[in-house]
């Protein structure tokens, strides 16, 4: 598994193997929590709960909580019990955040909040929480320091609500630690990319979507000339933040800068897209005019963030889009199973229509007849195994994609089951 192998030899990370901790992960149905997920099981650890808003994963040695981080009570359910909360439930669309300010204000603002203080009230070890680069907005200084901001800070650089209420996060972060004693460790995360980041919407990461479009032979949009900069960094670098500052000493309040160290522009990008993802295609781009709340350059100093957590990114961003191409160019299959309370497999197959249709972004779509599932049993689990991205929600379905450690996991199971 890609996890294991990537995390089997950080020293720091040691005691993991041979000591159990409870988390909980927000926004875990995500794409930069589904991989922290898959990251806690890879490496044995019980995760707790998890809360979002769709339901995505319930694979048995955790607990799914079908909730929102805008309520409370539900906050301090999941956070019973837990030693270390990874917070990355968000809304995350710097343009939609311009146009929506006040849903982005009550989640990303008042939900932290919530998370906090259900944290402090159950006595969790440490918060790791996601911060953004957008903090920084156009501040022209290269690379970014954290520091930076603190010593020049200016409001007129925020660029938008997402940014804005990003760092209200900070400043809360910090008040509880420093007030009440709660642990709290912030990531500035730079343009992250990476596995299971759906490519679809008009606010889609840049990677993902561009990615789509080059496997359908769609012409990818530039907001701007192509000249603008950001750091990329693959979601592998991300979950070993994220480790890595759960079990550091003296990093309480800090927030660091997590990125690769390495600017570059989205000409350049889009170079490499076409590189790896379709050698054989003439390289193709519309320019548009750029968006409300962009940035022109972006690169982080990670110098803090090796001193405290010896971090050290582990997947470059060629080998990141390598990843990508791995998934993507595997077969498009779809595996629909279902046990019942009595173990049987496909019991139900004859009253499953399953088919798949070459989309724009070739997605599969499975129809269920949910009402005979839900009478047939109790224990009813319903996965689709699929490479490349992940499906439309539709309610009672796992949705997980093939060779990756959900496939294994779920395989496993069911052969212990029949």
């Amino acid at each position: 598994m890609l996890y294991e192998n990537l995390l089997a030899n950080v020293p720091e990370l040691e005691i993991l193997h041979t000591q159990k901790f409870r988390w909980l992960v927000t926004g875990a149905a995500g794409f930069i929590g589904s991989n922290l997920v898959e990251a806690l099981l890879c490496l044995n650890q019980c995760k707790h709960e998890n809360i979002k808003s769709a339901t995505r994963i319930n694979p048995g040695n955790f607990t799914l909580i079908n909730g929102s981080i805008n309520d409370f009570e539900t906050c301090k359910l999941a956070t019973q019990n837990i030693d270390f909360v990874l917070h990355h439930a968000a809304l995350i669309s710097v343009p939609e955040s311009l146009a929506q300010p006040q849903n982005y204000h009550a989640t990303n603002a008042q939900g932290f909040a919530n998370i906090l203080e259900a944290a402090r009230a159950n006595h969790a070890k440490r918060i790791m929480y996601a911060s953004s680069s957008a903090v920084y907005g156009d501040s022209p200084e290269i690379p970014k320091l954290e520091a930076s901001l603190s010593f020049n800070f200016n409001p007129e650089n925020f660029l938008s609500t997402y940014a804005l209420t990003k760092y209200m996060n900070e400043l809360s972060a910090k008040f509880y630690s420093n007030i009440y004693g709660l642990e709290c460790v912030g990531f500035r995360y730079f343009n992250v990319f990476g596995q299971r980041q759906d490519p679809s919407g008009a606010y889609a990461a840049v990677i993902s979507k561009w990615v789509d479009c080059v496997k359908n032979s769609e012409v990818p949009v530039i907001f701007g000339d192509g000249k603008a900069t950001r750091d990329f960094c693959s979601v592998q670098n991300i979950v070993l933040a994220n480790l890595l500052a759960a079990l550091a000493p003296n990093v309480s309040g800090k927030v660091f800068n997590i990125g690769c160290g390495i600017e570059t522009s989205l000409s350049e990008l889009l170079r490499m897209i076409y590189k790896i993802f379709a050698p054989a295609q003439e390289l193709r781009v519309n320019y548009e005019s750029p968006r409300a709340g962009d940035i022109l350059r972006s690169c982080a100093d990670i110098s803090l963030a090796r001193k405290y957590l010896h971090y050290e990114p582990i997947v470059s961003l060629e080998t990141g889009l390598e990843f990508l191409k791995d998934c993507s160019n595997e077969e498009l299959g779809v595996l629909v199973d279902l046990i019942t309370d009595k173990g049987s497999l496909t019991q139900l197959m004859t009253n499953t229509k399953v088919y798949s249709e070459n989309y724009p972004n070739h997605r599969a779509y499975v129809d269920l007849i949910q009402n005979e599932i839900i009478e047939c049993s109790d224990f009813a689990l319903c996965f689709i195994i699929i490479k490349g991205f992940s499906l439309a929600p539709f309610p009672g379905i796992y949705r997980y994609q093939k060779r990756s450690f959900f496939a294994d996991m779920f395989l496993d199971g069911i052969h212990k089951m029949i």
